[in-house]
Parts: structure tokens; sequence; C-alpha cells
């Protein structure tokens, strides 16, 4: 899902705020991240603590960016001024399952991690553990609705900053011990 997408509650509350810096003049870049793949660090109890992961939507799929993209293309923003006014969009390299994520995660740490699918009712009120009531809706919604269906991929950090942007694999490398 795109984060200027007008049907999605977090995609609106940023574009008001966008359309106020817009309407005031001041010269902007709007980086618009997709999924993180930081996300995935709300697994990492669960992970520690039993080698497992509960999500209702196992072939739900995202193209999560890693948060250095982010940062190298941020960082390019605030130092190329040929891209003010600019609004890209911006995720990893390609589209996978978050089952995929936890098999990644599972390489990099050296530990085979259990999936466990739950009903939309109990990931519901799981994700209420750790986020707002409104979010965890929006999220299990956009779960919901690209169980099995790939994720768009733009290629905007690589046509910014000159090399593809990461891979979830090299996030979950990067972030290994988190999970250990």
């Amino acid at each position: 899902v795109q984060s200027s997408d007008p049907n999605n509650f977090n995609a609106r509350r940023h574009l008001a705020v966008e359309k106020a810096i817009i309407k005031s003049g001041i010269p902007y870049t709007f980086l618009r991240p997709g999924a993180f793949a930081a996300n995935a660090l709300y697994w990492r109890k669960q992970v520690r603590e039993e080698g497992r992961v509960r999500i209702a939507y196992p072939q739900s799929q995202l193209a999560p960016i890693h948060e250095s993209d982010i940062a190298a293309v941020a960082t390019k923003a605030l130092t190329d001024p040929g891209l003010q006014g600019a609004t890209p969009w911006l995720t990893g390299p390609r589209s996978i399952a978050q089952a995929t994520e936890v098999e990644l995660i599972g390489e990099a740490i050296g530990k085979r991690i259990v999936l466990e699918e739950l009903s939309p009712d109990i990931a519901l009120e799981t994700m209420k553990n750790y986020m707002p009531s409104i979010s965890a809706e929006v999220v299990l919604d956009s779960q919901r609705r690209m169980n099995g269906t790939a994720a768009g991929v733009s290629n905007e950090v690589e046509r910014i900053t000159g090399r593809p942007a990461k891979d979830f694999s090299e996030w979950a490398r990067d972030h290994a011990k988190d999970f250990m």
C-alpha cells in the first residue's frame, strides 16, 4: 500500500501535514516509505522467548524498506536541490510474504522459527498490546488485502542514491542480535 493512499487512515494523517506544508510555501521533499523492515522487530520477544512468530496473514506481502535506505534518500534530499518538491515512494527491492520475512530472520540467527497463524480477531487483540487500536485495525486490514498479493515495488531508492535498495535478508542479518 502506498503511503499516499487516501483510503488509509495513517496515510490521511500524513497527507494532511503535507498539504499544510505545501500551502505554507516552505521548500519540501516528502519521503513516502512503505512498510518498514523494522516493523519485524515487533516479533523479537516471541522469537527470543518462544522461537515462534504468531500472525494472522503469513502470506500477506510487503516490500519492506531498510531504515538505512530511508536515511540515504533523506541525506540526498537534504543535499540535492533537485529533489525539492519531490515525493518519492520508497520500498525495498522486492515483494515478500511475512512468512518469508520470518524465514529470513531465522536464517540470520541460525535458528528455525515456528510460524503460527492466528485468527484475525486474536491477531487484532494481540496487536493492540503494542500499537493504538486504529493503527492495529489499519495494519491488519492491509495485511488481509495483501494476503497472497504481490506488493508494489518502487525503484526510487536506486534512482536517488545510485545503488539498489537493500533486501530484507540484509536487514535481518543487520538486526540478528535483536532476535537472539
